[in-house]
């Protein structure tokens, strides 16, 4: 979720993965925007890949929230 205080969908998203990973990066990069489902609503969603992320920080979950960080090795994960 962006929040006021964020400067950008990409700071958003940078904080939540530190948020809910412990993970940070130096390089998040923009993949694109869409609007889901502009019929009805009026929200965009963002997406970003981060690369060489490192655990750097504890995680701050908000009272809803429950995340299990898995770490997959590249080769595992299907090119298609």
């Amino acid at each position: 979720m962006v929040d006021a205080a964020d400067a950008s969908p990409l700071v958003a998203a940078r904080r939540e993965m530190i948020e809910e990973s412990g993970y940070d990066s130096d390089r998040v990069e923009t993949l694109g925007s869409i609007h889901p489902n502009p019929a009805i609503q009026n929200n965009v969603c963002h997406s970003f890949v981060a690369y060489d992320v490192e655990e750097r920080h504890a995680t701050h979950f908000d009272t809803t929230e429950e995340t299990d960080v898995v770490l997959v090795p590249l080769a595992r994960i299907p090119s298609t």
